[in-house]
């Protein structure tokens, strides 16, 4: 859960809290291999390597408007990679990471420290969505950028990134408030 402080703007936690609910519950036979998430980061490869409840290290969730693609690196600790984006991206044209179209990137290599490529945080960044289709379930795509700490303002490069995930549709739901009456 050290990934959700990263996303309170515009009700992201919830669709981020509602993806990763969603991607334990969720449950297909037909998983193929090729899914992936990579990039490079800080200088050094990095590619997602924690198989989910799919049996694939990488998974997307398509959560109210937006796409959620998350996978998790296990080496000394856990790192988690994770790239939102609204579900109607125009297909293969460089987009910026922006508050006006809630979209980003975040990467915590373990379990003290949280980068973003959030403008208003100091991150700028790009992605590129090369393949959207529902009908086959399938998301993948292209990023990089200049990822902010959100505690110490230290920079870190991430460059090269792809993804390439089957695409899983999320219905949150809500829990009813208590009953206060007495």
């Amino acid at each position: 859960m050290k990934t959700v402080a990263l996303f309170s703007r515009s009700g992201l936690l919830f669709l981020l809290v509602v993806a990763l609910h969603g991607l334990q519950s969720c449950k297909n036979q037909d998983v193929e291999p090729e899914f992936h998430l990579s990039a490079t980061v800080g200088g050094k490869a990095w590619r997602a390597n924690v198989n989910n409840s799919q049996n694939t290290t990488v998974g997307a969730a398509k959560v109210n408007n937006y796409v959620v693609i998350i996978g998790q690196q296990k080496t000394d600790k856990t790192a988690t990679l994770v790239v939102i984006f609204p579900k109607n991206v125009a297909l293969n044209q460089s987009v910026k990471f922006t508050e006006s179209q809630p979209s980003t990137l975040a990467y915590t290599p373990d379990d003290v420290n949280a980068y973003s490529m959030e403008p208003s945080r100091g991150g700028s960044g790009t992605y590129t969505v090369t393949r959207y289709d529902e009908q086959s379930q399938l998301v993948e795509g292209t990023f990089s950028g200049e990822a902010i700490n959100v505690n110490t303002g230290a920079k870190l490069k991430i460059t090269d990134g792809r993804f390439r995930s089957r695409l899983f549709d999320v219905q949150p739901t809500t829990t009813p408030a208590p009953n206060t009456k007495r």
